[in-house]
């Protein structure tokens, strides 16, 4: 009820997911009395409540937010709540959908640990490297990489340095030209210049911000 911000009714999957034993312990209870004091980003819940009624006072169709919720036990888990306006004899009402989404943030959270142990790894090798998915677009690389990159800032040097990759060298009195006779540096910058995301005109600087989070602090 977003008058007395009370639950009016619920099924006993609702009782069983808010961690008690029966209906009675949770009809006429605050929604409040079954979260946490905080949400995910520091705001107070019932601040946070506050602002969602606000929003929700023109509510046309299901609005769907995640909430940090707590059972009377003190364990606290996590909920996507699909939320909407009813009106019941004339009486508007909320319908509240909760969905326990604990073990898949979980696994989330490993796989942000994971991924940032990686890049760690990744950010500490002498060589550039970078990743691609299945259709060549650029889904990381190590801060090697981008050193090599930074050099296509202005948009002559993109074509200086493929000039300068391609010219031939002598190498123990022969002359040569190719890939094998280039240090692994000349051989990332290269690579760098063959990169869809690359033009003779320098990088596009834009797509590669997205990556710029993935890289660790410390490296």
């Amino acid at each position: 009820d977003p008058r007395t911000e009370c639950i009016v009714d619920c099924n006993h999957a609702a009782v069983r997911i808010f961690g008690c034993g029966q209906r009675s312990e949770v009809l006429e209870q605050p929604l409040l009395s079954f979260s946490t004091r905080l949400q995910y980003d520091g705001t107070p819940s019932a601040e946070a409540a506050q602002a969602l009624h606000q929003d929700s006072a023109q509510l046309q169709g299901t609005l769907a937010f995640e909430w940090r919720m707590c059972r009377p036990d003190g364990q606290e888990w996590d909920a996507v709540v699909h939320m909407q306006s009813l009106r019941i004899a004339g009486r508007k009402l909320y319908q509240f959908t909760l969905e326990d989404v604990s073990s898949t943030r979980a696994t989330q959270r490993r796989v942000g640990e994971l991924n940032a142990f990686l890049q760690a790894m990744l950010d500490q090798m002498p060589n550039a490297v970078f990743y691609k998915g299945g259709d060549s677009r650029l889904l990381g690389c190590n801060r090697r990489y981008l050193a090599h990159l930074s050099a296509l800032d202005d948009f002559s040097s993109g074509i200086r340095a493929l000039d300068r990759l391609t010219k031939p060298r002598r190498v123990e009195g022969k002359r040569v030209k190719g890939v094998n006779s280039f240090s692994p540096e000349d051989k990332a910058l290269l690579h760098a210049l063959q990169d869809p995301w690359v033009n003779l005109l320098g990088i596009r600087r834009g797509e590669l911000l997205r990556v710029l989070n993935m890289l660790s602090p410390s490296a």
